[in-house]
């Protein structure tokens, strides 16, 4: 009964004397001792730290996040979330090794994120979005431990237990919503066994999608989008065959759309639009039957428009600003459709349905496709000032007609 009753003088005894002999700072000082306020004594035999505030009127943490947290290895749950924390993660929160639980989302946190957190081999859970976190992803999250190679694209994932990077229990990783920058680490395939939800969207990540990441055949989230990557989408993403939600919008992405993709079966929303994407869209993508959303504008697609997207609704169908040509489905002669397809695609037709595109733009794609005649096929310089006077001609007529309309 004595120990019991001393172990809160203890805790203050600790804390008075870190903070005598400079060991930690004013900022970390109230910090930390916000904290031993929140949870049950003593702090230093918690197990579970759960201060995650849920609205405005509760009381905010703030000052960086103490490196004395470090310490408390019996740690299993850590959540310091939607606070006004700041100043970067400390690295020894790396020495939590029993830790399962970590978040640390809603706050101001900026700086790397510490390699070190790649020694949770036990963590499920790893939230640090949205903060202000830069500089690049460690690959020290993915890559095994030492004297275990990577894990090669082609090894089946039957025979590969010895080559699972550290976070081998990792279900979610979220690290959106950040300013973070260079390659997705291609070690990030190596979490093959309970890897759930990878959020990478909103950073500004660059260079291609690593094929390895096809190896993640658990995967129901993928959110890539809003950053600069490059390069084709890999085909080995068509792996991902539990997949849901396969985010690439907002990038730099170029090549056709892979035919593997078609392999999705279970994907409901594809959104690949404002890329560099080119070729036809893939027929195979009608095997995608449980498809709600397909977002394929801002693109340099050609070719015609499949019969199948007559499956979606008009929410969910949008091909607009691509180089689309041919007739419009019938199962798509809706005016509801009209957005899906405008603007661009000035070669499409839909003859006998009530979608067209406006009289302005059919008329200006007609004055672009003479002006390139005129310009740019035509040598003779007589057959030049004809379709100049022609084209002059056209120009005058719209405008009496304007105004005619006008008038009246």
């Amino acid at each position: 009964m004595a120990m019991v009753a001393r172990t809160p003088c203890v805790g203050v005894l600790i804390l008075v004397t870190l903070f005598g002999c400079g060991l930690i700072n004013v900022a970390d000082s109230l910090t930390i001792e916000q904290i031993g306020r929140r949870v049950p004594e003593p702090l230093w035999n918690q197990t579970r730290i759960s201060l995650r505030r849920y609205s405005d009127a509760s009381e905010s943490l703030s000052g960086p996040i103490p490196r004395e947290l470090g310490s408390l290895t019996n740690l299993t749950y850590l959540d310091l979330s939607n606070h006004n924390l700041s100043g970067p993660i400390p690295p020894e929160l790396g020495n939590l090794t029993n830790l399962v639980f970590l978040a640390l989302s809603e706050n101001r946190l900026s700086g790397p994120i510490p390699p070190e957190l790649g020694n949770l081999t036990n963590l499920t859970y790893l939230e640090l979005a949205p903060n202000s976190l830069s500089g690049p992803i460690p690959p020290e999250l993915g890559r095994p431990p030492a004297g275990r190679p990577n894990l090669p694209r082609s090894t089946s994932l039957l025979n590969t237990a010895f080559l699972l990077g550290r976070l081998t229990n990792l279900s979610q990783l979220i690290l959106d919503n950040n300013n973070l920058s260079g390659p997705i680490p291609s070690e990030l395939g190596s979490l093959v066994t309970k890897l759930y939800h990878l959020f990478l969207d909103n950073n500004n990540l660059s260079g291609p999608i690593p094929p390895e990441l096809g190896n993640l055949t658990k995967l129901y989230n993928l959110y890539l989008s809003n950053n600069s990557l490059s390069g084709p989408i890999p085909p080995e993403l068509g792996s991902l065959t539990n997949l849901n939600t396969l985010y690439l919008s907002n990038n730099s992405l170029s090549g056709p759309i892979p035919s593997e993709l078609g392999n999705l079966t279970n994907v409901g929303y594809l959104y690949l639009s404002n890329n560099s994407l080119s070729g036809p869209i893939p027929p195979e993508l009608g095997n995608l039957t449980k498809l709600y959303y397909l977002f394929l504008d801002n693109n340099n697609l050609s070719g015609p428009i499949p019969q199948w997207l007559g499956r979606l609704s008009s929410q969910g169908l949008r091909l607009s600003n691509n180089s689309l040509s041919g007739p419009i489905p019938p199962s798509l002669h809706t005016s509801g459709y009209k957005g899906s397809f405008y603007p661009g695609n000035l070669e499409l037709c839909c003859n006998g349905c009530y979608i067209a595109p406006p009289a302005r733009e059919r008329t200006s794609g007609v004055v672009e496709r003479l002006l390139k005649v005129a310009t740019g096929m035509v040598r003779d310089g007589r057959i030049r000032k004809h379709w100049s006077t022609r084209l002059s001609g056209m120009t005058t007529m719209r405008r009496k007609r304007k105004r005619t309309s006008t008038s009246r």
